[in-house]
């Protein structure tokens, strides 16, 4: 049941609420295949939160290293990532 709460000490990262379908590492696979296949070297996301930057770092997914995303981080605006398609 992907609804069914997750218990305090079971949770992977901060915002893991619910048990949920675990799709998103399914779709990251078939979306580095595609990129692979196109000579696609980067994608790109941005949080909405820094509460899902480690969910999105436990896929491989980097911070941009640039001013605008270490002052979105300090802020907690929403903040660019990265991940390298090679």
């Amino acid at each position: 049941n992907p609804y069914k709460p997750v218990a305090s000490k079971d949770k992977k990262y901060d915002l893991h609420h619910f048990r949920s379908l675990n799709l998103f590492g399914i779709h990251l696979d078939q979306i580095k295949q595609y990129c692979r296949a196109n000579k696609i070297s980067r994608i790109t996301l941005t949080t909405s939160s820094n509460e899902q930057i480690p969910y999105f770092e436990s896929h491989g997914f980097k911070i941009e290293n640039n001013t605008f995303a270490k002052s979105a981080f300090e802020h907690g605006w929403s903040v660019p990532m990265y991940l390298t398609c090679t």
